[in-house]
């Protein structure tokens, strides 16, 4: 049961972390292309070169941090760090 649940643990905190970034990705395309139909579609490359060189990639922060948080949990409940030991550890 202990796997299972660290399993379980680690694969929702792997798809919140995916979640951030696709979303992250989504809200960029969306700023991207109200620049592109602006004065000229160079203001789109240069709105994506300045994410590039800032670091700003937008995140929804939440789930990332969320996502985080379940693989570390999983992590501790599997070495058994939280939730006591297993009843067959001798």
């Amino acid at each position: 049961m202990r796997i299972f649940v660290s399993i379980i643990a680690f694969l929702s905190g792997a798809g919140l972390i995916a979640y951030s970034y696709i979303g992250a990705f989504v809200t960029l395309a969306g700023e991207i292309e109200r620049d592109f139909y602006g004065p000229t579609p160079l203001s789109a490359v240069s709105k994506v070169l300045q994410y590039i060189n800032s670091g700003e990639i937008p995140q929804l922060i939440g789930f990332l941090y969320g996502g985080v948080l379940l693989l570390i949990v999983g992590v501790l409940y599997l070495t058994g760090l939280i939730g006591g030991k297993p009843k067959n550890d001798e």
